[in-house]
């Protein structure tokens, strides 16, 4: 992986500024600029302190908006395969940490028709400025860009002025949920799916994970969801449960019957990198039982929690969960307090699961999420040496 990254060619980009004309309008500014080598610093990104990650509110927080009945969304179906198809035809790739933005910057370059973003945020900084240049670019080009951001983020109503002076169709949420998926389909044939969100912390300096799909089918049903919330973001939004490309995929409320079966299929070993973890709720207890039921079994089962330095609730709930992990016979880390491991990566056998929400009742039963179940040597590879890395300076 980080051999195909140092490989990479620079990119010419546009770098974005932000001037005000007479009758106070806003307009982009572009100059010619070069895009650092992957993983190499920006400059003008000091952060001088953490921001939101997307900690997941209380869930004992009064819920205006309870999820609607399973059995009325043809999309969710508990019974179905453990584990995606065989042979599958997409393309797949584990991307990780500051790996996302390079990736992104190049297919938004190489965009030729639409792109479709269904994002929690879209904060300051220089690195979000290029994301934004390189999409009013694309609109430049003809490139249909539609962008739906949460309501509930200070920064976001800025970031869609923004957009919309640069021709860009962007609009807030208003549904009532957490738009909390990361999103991105280009031209209807590339789909980048997982934690990352579009800020410097999540960019640069956190632990997250990620997948790169390729396939025109898996695409358009990742599309077709984003269409789906821009059209009503009220209401959860579920994807089809059949395999598309060898992969299935996960909608908003339906990780838990989609992972459960996958848990439960391992024979070897269960990897997870998770946020947030309330063994507490619901979902998560039976998240946290199925655990236990795979260690007590035999499965090689270990967890690497966050440990947070400025969200006390994620570190509630993570402190009870490794409790309760550790008295079923599950090893147990916590990442040091320096880095945010902000990544929802679960590794079954030969199975690997990247999601957007977190293990607590918002991210499994009440916000807009998404993610993917695939399998492949080269992803599960990736996802495991991740996992080994975060383990690795945990304690």
């Amino acid at each position: 992986m980080d051999a195909r990254l140092a490989a990479r060619l620079l990119l010419p980009v546009f770098l974005a500024g932000t001037a005000s004309c007479s009758d106070g309008s806003l307009v982009i500014k572009r100059t010619d600029v070069t895009a650092p080598a992957p993983g190499e610093e920006e400059p003008g990104d000091e952060e001088t302190s953490p921001e939101d990650p997307g900690v997941e509110p209380d869930p004992a927080a009064e819920d205006t908006n309870p999820p609607e009945d399973p059995g009325k969304d043809p999309a969710k179906d508990p019974a179905g395969d453990p584990a995606p198809e065989a042979s599958p035809t997409a393309t797949v790739r584990f991307v990780t940490n500051q790996e996302y933005l390079a990736l992104l910057k190049d297919r938004i370059f190489k965009a030729k028709t639409s792109i479709r973003i269904a994002h929690l945020e879209f904060l300051d900084g220089s690195l979000t400025d290029d994301v934004l240049a390189l999409l009013a670019q694309a609109v430049d080009r003809g490139v249909d860009v539609r962008v739906l951001l949460d309501d509930n983020v200070d920064e976001n109503p800025a970031a869609v002025s923004k957009m919309k002076a640069a021709g860009i169709q962007a609009r807030l949420d208003g549904g009532g949920r957490t738009l909390h998926v990361k999103l991105v389909v280009l031209d209807r044939a590339v789909v980048f799916v997982g934690s990352t969100n579009f800020s410097v912390s999540s960019l640069k300096y956190n632990n997250e994970a990620n997948l790169l799909l390729t396939d025109p089918d898996v695409a358009e049903a990742f599309a077709g969801h984003a269409d789906s919330l821009w059209a009503s973001d009220s209401g959860l939004k579920g994807l089809t449960g059949a395999a598309v490309g060898g992969i299935r995929l996960i909608g908003d409320g339906q990780y838990v019957e989609r992972v459960l079966p996958v848990i439960a299929a391992a024979k070897d070993r269960i990897r997870i990198v998770i946020y947030q973890f309330d063994t507490g709720s619901a979902a998560g207890g039976d998240l946290a039982g199925a655990l236990v039921d795979a260690a007590k079994s035999g499965v090689d089962v270990k967890v690497v929690l966050e440990q947070s330095s400025f969200a006390d609730n994620v570190n509630d709930d993570n402190t009870q969960a490794r409790k309760v992990l550790e008295a079923g016979g599950i090893q147990v880390r916590r990442e040091t307090l320096d880095v945010t491991t902000h990544a929802k990566l679960l590794v079954a056998d030969d199975t690997v699961v990247v999601y957007s929400g977190n293990w607590a009742y918002p991210g499994l039963e009440k916000n807009h999420e998404a993610g993917a179940i695939v399998g492949g040597a080269d992803v599960v590879g990736e996802a495991v040496a991740f996992f080994d890395s975060v383990w690795s300076v945990g304690q």
